[in-house]
Formats: structure tokens, sequence, C-alpha cells
């Protein structure tokens, strides 16, 4: 906190060192150990509170380190970090003046976040005998607890789906569309799937079909439609 404080000249002077040991922190095993949410929203903060383009870059990256970690160390995704986690990469992909590339590899990491959030699933199976044939099913236990976190990533996620750069709109459409069929949610049930339409993909077709800034970003964002 206190590095917060100190002058912006100063704290983007040692920015590599702070993104260093930031990603020593993020990796550590007993990062665990942060039980809360505010816990890691401090931590995440010291990548985010940069506005020098050579900052943003090394923080990014860092952040992206720390993503990619989490496909062999599943422990490193938790419900503590998650959210804390999609508004860290948000922060970046949506940040005033930042390159495409950025954007882009946001989407990326938002995907993978997602594919590596079965840490945050309780998944009970049950086997029952149909007619002589053994049937498995499997269903999320406390799935509303699920949903939470869930609805926390669609809902920041699909500002990407409207963003007016037509490349990043796109291209997190299409990996929307992969997000959907993931089999992380292959087991939701018909009440989840009743919120994803209602809460996610109906408010989303609703934006885009509202009038969207200057006759050429109309234009696009009918393609997208």
């Amino acid at each position: 906190l206190h590095t917060l404080k100190i002058n912006l000249a100063v704290r983007e002077s040692v920015h590599e060192q702070v993104a260093t040991n930031v990603l020593k922190v993020l990796l550590n095993p007993d990062s665990k150990n942060f039980n809360s949410n505010d816990g890691w929203i401090i931590i995440l903060s010291f990548l985010e509170s940069t506005s020098e383009p050579a900052s943003s870059s090394v923080n990014f990256n860092t952040l992206q380190n720390f993503i990619h970690q989490t496909s062999e160390k599943s422990y490193l995704i938790h419900k503590f970090n998650f959210l804390p986690c999609i508004n860290s990469i948000m922060s970046f992909a949506r940040m005033r003046n930042a390159r495409e590339t950025i954007a882009l590899k946001s989407i990326e990491l938002l995907e993978k976040l997602f594919n590596n959030s079965n840490s945050l699933l309780e998944i009970q199976t049950s086997i029952e005998t149909i007619n002589e044939k053994q049937i498995k099913t499997s269903i999320i236990v406390n799935e509303e607890s699920v949903w939470s976190f869930w609805f926390g990533f669609f809902e920041k996620y699909t500002l990407l789906c409207k963003d007016k750069r037509d490349n990043v709109r796109s291209t997190a459409m299409t990996v929307l569309q992969r997000i959907l069929l993931s089999s992380n949610i292959k087991h939701m049930s018909p009440q989840g799937w009743s919120k994803c339409f209602n809460q996610v993909l109906f408010p989303l077709m609703n934006d885009l079909l509202a009038p969207f800034g200057n006759q050429k970003a109309q234009a696009d964002i009918e393609e997208t439609k």
C-alpha cells in the first residue's frame, strides 16, 4: 500500500522490480493463504497502478505469466482470486490508449482463466442402472455459488464483445462461443442456462441491437450481430 502511494515518477522507475516481486508472490504456494478478495485486489493493484506504456507492458506480461502457470498449477486459481484476476486483465484490455495487441492477449488470458476455473467446481457424480445399463450423471454442487463467479466473468467479458475495435470485438465473440461450449459448464443445470441467457446473452444482444456510434461503427457492428 505504501508503494502505491509514492510519487508516480518514482513508482514508474522501479516498476520492473515491483512486477518481479509481485510474480513471486502470485506463484508462491502460500499465496493461497491470501484468503480474501481484498487481499488479492491489493496485490494485483501493484500491476495496474501505472500509466506509462513501458510499465504497462512489463506488468501485463507479469499477469500473463501467472495465468499461463495456472494450467499446470491448479491451486493458483481459487475463489478468492478468480474475480480479482478477471478485473485486473480487463483493466489492461480497456486501458486508455491501450494497444490492440494487449486487448487481444487479454481475451486469450480470460479464456485460459475460464478454462482453468474447474478448481472452483465441486462436481458430484452418481451412477444408476436403468434397463440394465449404467447411466453416469454429473451435477455441480452448490451451482448458485459457482454461477456468481461465472456471472462475474461474463459480466466483464461481454464488455469486450461490444468493444469499438473491430478485431477485438470479433475475436471476443468467437471466443465467447468457445467458452459457452466449454466442458466447465457442460454440467450446468437448466436453471443455470436460463440465467446465462437472461443475464448474459440476451442483454448482450440488446446492446448490439442498439445504435452504435457513427455510421461506420454501426456497419461494423452489424457484422458482429
